[in-house]
């Protein structure tokens, strides 16, 4: 049962990321981000003119920052091209302005490659010096092959505000998923009415941004089922559990066997000495 609900998280869990990564294939690229960025904490406004400048691949600076634990953080990495030497680095100045601003968390010998997907990386905690209420901006550098098939490299940032552990409700949506590259199809195909008519629509399908947000919902919604259907496993286990002791052998009810048999001993005694008597007085009868 257990392998059954682990098996079902998976599965989710792929399925949602392949929802959101439908838009991130070549063919039709997401126009909001570079060939990879935050997805969790979300980062600074992203512009195409602007991605390969230092630090943080914007002109923007730190608007809205997202609370961040102190403790056990993570973040979560979205990739719509391939991407590698991806480093992730930190500032804690409230506005960095370079590189050199910036401490790597996770060097790129960690992270050499990641195909276009999801990815989730821990994040060690920051120094005791640094408390609750405290700023930081968190830094992607990676290079890839996006625009014109010359390798480049791209920055993203995301802005947060360190909260204490206990006070961090916030589910971080963090999982691991790749998209397969599709087998090429061995001889083309007429498309059927229904594709014709989505070709006559829009197309536009849904923003990253909904999507991803559909995908964390269904991730959530799998969860709570799968917990649910754990507690209903493991009650159902206990009453099996009870029933079985209940029509084992070893289930003796020890204080009404026990008195049981007292009295059928005193039964048995007392009818083997009235017994006793009466053949003594039937011999001095005779006598």
């Amino acid at each position: 049962m257990l392998r059954i609900l682990k098996t079902l998280a998976v599965v989710a869990a792929v399925l949602c990321s392949r929802g959101v990564l439908a838009q991130h294939g070549s063919d039709d690229e997401v126009e909001d981000m570079g060939p990879a960025a935050f997805m969790w904490p979300p980062d600074r406004e992203w512009l195409s003119y602007h991605d390969n400048v230092a630090p943080c691949g914007t002109s923007s600076g730190p608007t809205n920052r997202t609370d961040f634990p102190l403790t056990g953080g993570q973040v979560a990495l979205v990739q719509q091209d391939e991407s590698f030497g991806i480093q992730i680095a930190i500032s804690y100045q409230d506005d960095p302005q370079s590189n050199d601003d910036f401490e790597v968390l996770v060097s790129a010998d960690r992270i050499r490659e990641l195909d276009p997907g999801h990815q989730c990386v821990n994040i060690a905690d920051p120094p005791s010096d640094v408390g609750a209420g405290s700023n930081a901006t968190l830094q992607i550098r990676y290079t890839s092959e996006f625009d014109n098939g010359v390798n480049e490299t791209y920055y993203a940032c995301a802005d947060i505000t360190y909260v204490s552990a206990r006070d961090f409700t916030y589910r971080i949506p963090c999982f691991n998923a790749t998209e397969e590259e599709p087998e090429p199809s061995p001889t083309p195909s007429s498309p059927t009415p229904a594709e014709n008519e989505d070709t006559d629509g829009s197309g536009g399908g849904l923003p990253g941004g909904a999507v991803a947000g559909i995908a964390i919902g269904a991730v959530a919604a799998v969860s709570l089922v799968a917990v649910v259907l754990f507690f209903l496993y493991r009650r159902d286990q206990r009453e099996k559990r009870l029933a079985e002791h209940r029509l084992s052998n070893r289930n003796v009810k020890w204080d009404e066997d026990v008195a049981a048999a007292s009295a059928s001993r005193s039964r048995t005694s007392g009818g083997t000495a009235d017994s006793g008597v009466s053949v003594q007085l039937q011999d001095l009868g005779r006598r």
